[in-house]
């Protein structure tokens, strides 16, 4: 940690994931909640600023365990905490898990009253959200996350890590090797772990920034909606489905930019799905 703060490193984000020792041993983490909360007093006093991640929505959880954990994490942070739901994704031990039948995740109906009991609660104790799942005091928000989200470079440096960066030809999106052990040979070998530089083009840089830019809620600003738009109208978005989701109360398109409304937050991801399939 002080390495990493004497090199200029100004946040650090922790994946701590639960401060339940029956749920990190579920998610497979490899890390106790009171290494969690070690390693948290440990960033607080090296770095200026630092975040969480937690997930929750996870088999079997109750709205008052969920509250215990928040109050216990609130206790931990000065200012942002990011909680996830959890999700299934394909090709994993959990998705094998479900398909058995081994596996209850939350229905639709609890994860939407879990994600609605975050937002309570994190807005109560002055942390509303700024990002789908993102939680910050004012002034406390990731200028990273901000800087992903809006369509902004960044630099992925560690295994597995996915940058966005550009110069004189364009923009360009880089990709790490997974492996530490690949990885750490590489750096050594080539002074970099880069597995592949690949151009962006125009359609690619406005898809991205729909889908980072509407999980904020304030969404993409008019002047940036209409510039990425202008810029190269073939990659446009197609009006008639922009139109529908507006109709239909999950989008809003005004001066200020285009954003989800609280119900089409809820629903995000099919939002998207819709709008640039």
């Amino acid at each position: 940690m002080a390495d990493f703060a004497a090199a200029g490193v100004n946040r650090i984000s922790l994946g701590v994931q639960s401060l339940d020792d029956d749920a990190l041993r579920f998610l497979g983490r490899g890390h106790t909640a009171d290494e969690a909360i070690a390693a948290v007093e440990l960033a607080r006093k090296v770095v200026p600023r630092h975040s969480i991640d937690l997930i929750y929505a996870r088999p079997g959880q109750t709205r008052a365990a969920w509250r215990d954990e928040l109050q216990r994490a609130l206790g931990l942070v000065d200012g942002h905490i990011s909680a996830y739901q959890l999700t299934i994704e394909k090709a994993t031990p959990f998705h094998g898990a479900m398909r058995r039948g081994e596996l209850a995740v939350a229905d639709e109906d609890t994860a939407t009253e879990l994600f609605d009991y975050t937002q309570e609660i994190l807005e109560n104790a002055g942390l509303p959200s700024y990002e789908i799942s993102n939680h910050a005091a004012p002034g406390a928000e990731s200028r990273h996350n901000m800087a992903c989200w809006l369509g902004g470079e960044y630099v992925g440096i560690g295994p597995g890590a996915h940058g966005r960066v550009r110069d004189l030809e364009g923009w360009w999106a880089t990709v790490q090797l997974r492996a530490p052990e690949a990885w750490l040979s590489a750096v050594a070998e080539h002074g970099h772990g880069t597995q592949r530089r690949e151009p962006l083009t125009p359609a690619q840089r406005l898809e991205e920034l729909v889908m980072t830019g509407l999980r904020l809620r304030h969404g993409i600003p008019r002047r940036m909606f209409d510039e990425v738009a202008e810029r190269s109208p073939e990659t446009a978005l197609d009006g008639d489905r922009l139109d529908r989701l507006i109709g239909g109360g999950f989008l809003t398109l005004d001066e200020a930019g285009l954003r989800a409304t609280e119900t089409g937050r809820l629903r995000l991801n099919a939002v998207i799905g819709a709008l640039i399939a």
